[in-house]
């Protein structure tokens, strides 16, 4: 059996495990992003195919980020349209009646609002501040407080409606997640119930009103699990009422149930909830905003467009609304629509950095790095203890290729969260691009340790090994990745890359053969398998893979000339010669390919070109005139020798 030489196993380590070790993430502008939603504290890595060459863009990076965890700096001066605006570091909550509301209710609601709240973490620590001017026409729940009103967290209003009845109105100050670009953006959804009134008896029972109220907070702060037993409980409480007062209470109930359980991912009973408060009260825009945002979780852009356009028509001056939009156009892949009103926001916040951020998330989508790298930058000097702006930055660099600044912002992150294990392994990726090799097993060993069950990092680290020619490593780490996972197909190509390299053809098959039966069917993967079917001389299986890896996008000159030198050994001369001649077209200028390129000539009947070939194979290589030494090389099949010769014989 012919086999492989140094350069030939060399080439075929370089094609299918350098390449997976390096890079970042894989930009849309055609190209599907592979999604994994994580909790950013998680040491979750999306690791995709082998890829052809080695790029920065081979690791998708899946990370949500913690809502408390990006705070932006805004405006301390209020707008002259409003007063009363407080300082403090605590929870300040507004009260005012608007349009004929009863002063009288402000007490009222004080009390219940702090009996509810007595027993919480928020009891020592909220305020209440009566002074609030609301200027006539202006809309308090659609108010961004942040700005409008900044200094407060809520703020409840109340009017008049009827039968001496009182609509309620709760408004809390709140900013989006920072986007991340692995692509899952979390939609901007509101936590209390906006434009779904409450509506009270002034001289009531105001405690509904309070426990939502305290269900926001808890919302905000991130306490989901409490926040849906409170509203679930409310909705036992006022299930069996049928008063107009009690379908305002079950609207509002609806959707907050839908927010909760939208952040717990049950996005299909979020939508279903989100639906049932807009059946109803079927004017809420808030409610359409809340269901555009799950549709937004659900992947379907258009319906999440549908609902944000209608509550745009309602309150088009409210920010959530117009960040939403920007995610379901970007997920819509309309990138300059997605970029014109990201910038929008930016206008009307240039001191948030989730703005600026926003804007460099959409500008790599658009392929713009250069711009999205001063996004960034912009981004964590406004929130220098947030992860995300810095992730997105670290990531921006190694798409540029600027892989030094990339660990160097990698080790501003650690400095943040030293244990992150996330950055340990993003950065060794980017010490490996420099084939720092001891720099990035050194940190991929530190992701192992602080997370024995990181899956990804057993991978990268397999691979890594095979780069460095630690084969019993790499065997090593991929046996520990089956370990976590007994049906990781990267696992078992890990071993058909270690089987190669010891030309162990059988066994490189058949791992490879496992790895692409378990869903592991990469073009690199394919070609792999085929070439260990190359080698075994199943020459009609090998051609059937090399063509796989075609129809899969892969298209080097490598693969090209295994094609045509397996297609030559099936005596299919006139493909054999397409293939040998895209390989050279491709500027694979090596004595090699231009003798195969010479056989497909000439068995096509070129007998001028067909020499011409070979005499410029032999000025690279006069080995190429020896038989002998044809015969050591591993796509060398006896009749391709024998043909050779009978070209050498005319032109000698």
């Amino acid at each position: 059996m012919n086999t492989p030489s140094s350069d030939e196993r060399g080439t075929r380590r370089v094609s299918i495990s350098t390449v997976i070790a390096v890079g970042f993430l894989m930009i849309s502008l055609g190209i599907s992003l592979v999604l994994l939603v994580r909790s950013q504290g998680s040491s979750s890595l999306i690791v995709p195919a082998h890829t052809a060459t080695i790029t920065p863009m081979a690791v998708a990076v899946s990370l949500t980020p913690d809502p408390l965890s990006t705070k932006s700096s805004t405006s301390t001066n209020p707008p002259e349209s409003v007063t009363g605006a407080p300082e403090s570091d605590g929870i300040i909550i507004g009260l005012t009646p608007v349009q004929g509301g009863d002063p009288g209710m402000a007490d009222n609601l004080e009390a219940a609002i702090r009996q509810a709240l007595e027993i919480t973490p928020f009891g020592a620590t909220v305020q209440f501040k009566g002074d609030v001017v609301i200027p006539s026409g202006v809309r308090p729940e659609s108010l961004n407080l942040t700005t409008d009103m900044p200094g407060f967290d809520v703020l409840v209003t109340w009017g008049p409606v009827s039968e001496g009845l009182q609509e309620v109105w709760i408004n809390m100050a709140s900013e989006p997640d920072m986007a991340s670009l692995d692509g899952n953006f979390n939609a901007w959804a509101s936590m209390t119930p906006g434009d779904l009134a409450i509506l009270v008896n002034p001289e009531g029972d105001l405690s509904f009103t309070a426990q939502i109220v305290l269900a926001s907070l808890e919302l905000r702060s991130g306490d989901i699990a409490n926040a849906a037993e409170r509203i679930r409980d409310l909705q036992t409480t006022n299930a069996e009422e049928s008063t107009a007062s009690n379908i305002a209470q079950q609207a509002v109930i609806q959707m907050m149930l839908s927010t909760t359980e939208a952040k717990n991912g049950q996005t299909i009973n979020a939508l279903q909830r989100a639906s049932q408060s807009i059946r109803l009260s079927n004017e809420s825009w808030m409610a359409h905003l809340n269901r555009g945002s799950v549709y937004l979780q659900l992947g379907d852009a258009t319906s999440a467009l549908s609902e944000f356009y209608f509550a745009r028509d309602y309150a088009p001056d409210y920010w959530p609304v117009l960040y939403n939009r920007v995610l379901a156009n970007a997920q819509l892949a309309h990138y300059d629509v997605a970029l014109a009103d990201a910038q929008t926001l930016q206008t009307l916040q240039p001191d948030a950095a989730w703005a600026a951020n926003l804007v460099g998330v959409i500008q790599v989508r658009q392929g713009d790095l250069s711009a999205a790298r001063e996004q960034f930058q912009a981004a964590a000097a406004l929130a220098p203890d947030a992860e995300i702006p810095l992730l997105n930055l670290a990531i921006t660099l190694g798409l540029q290729g600027d892989f030094e600044q990339s660990v160097a912002t990698y080790d501003r992150l650690l400095d943040i969260a030293p244990n992150r294990s996330l950055y340990f392994l993003n950065q060794a990726l980017m010490y490996q691009a420099q084939e720092k090799y001891p720099q990035a097993e050194y940190r991929l060993n530190r992701a192992i340790e602080l997370d024995p069950g990181y899956l990804n990092a057993y991978l990268l680290r397999g691979d890594l090994h095979l780069q460095m020619e630690a084969y019993d490593r790499a065997t090593n780490d991929a046996q520990l990745a089956l370990v976590q996972n007994p049906e990781s197909g990267h696992a078992y190509v890990i071993l058909g890359e270690v089987a190669l390299a010891a030309e162990d053809f059988e066994s490189s098959k058949d791992a490879f053969t496992q790895a692409i039966e378990l869903g592991y069917a990469t073009a690199d993967v394919y070609e792999a398998r085929g070439w260990a079917w190359h080698q075994l001389r199943y020459t009609g299986f090998a051609v059937e893979d090399y063509q796989q890896a075609l129809t899969l996008g892969l298209s080097d000159s490598q693969l090209l000339l295994r094609l045509g030198f397996a297609l030559l050994d099936a005596g299919r001369y006139e493909d054999a010669l397409d293939a040998l001649l895209g390989a050279v077209n491709l500027g694979l200028d090596t004595p090699e390919a231009h003798a195969g390129l010479a056989i497909a000539l000439d068995r096509n009947g070129k007998k001028d070109e067909a020499d011409m070939e070979y005499q410029q194979a032999l000025d690279q290589d006069s080995h190429y005139g020896d038989p002998e030494f044809l015969a050591t090389q591993p796509m060398w099949a006896s009749a391709v020798i024998q043909q050779a010769g009978i070209i050498l014989t005319r032109i000698r």
